[in-house]
């Protein structure tokens, strides 16, 4: 009767697949806190950009359309 072989391999992808969804979950979770810090009135009143004075300029610009209305999609 030949030898069973045991193998760690199913053991393994479970712990990298693990792994592997722990450290997505802490970008996701970095990325989210960076967009929040950069929104919120408190932490972004001195930093905004230009890029967002230009976006806001751009978005009031079309909200001033008398006769028109965005869809939330076109807003967003």
């Amino acid at each position: 009767m030949p030898p069973k072989r045991l193998s760690y391999q199913a053991i393994f992808d479970t712990l990298l697949s693990s792994h592997s969804n722990k450290l997505l979950d802490n970008v996701k979770r970095r990325r989210l806190n960076g967009m929040m810090d950069v929104i919120s009135e408190n932490k972004a009143k001195g930093m905004i950009t230009r890029g967002w004075r230009r976006l806001m300029t751009i978005r009031t610009a079309l909200d001033s359309f008398t006769g028109y209305e965005r869809t939330k999609m076109q807003k967003r």
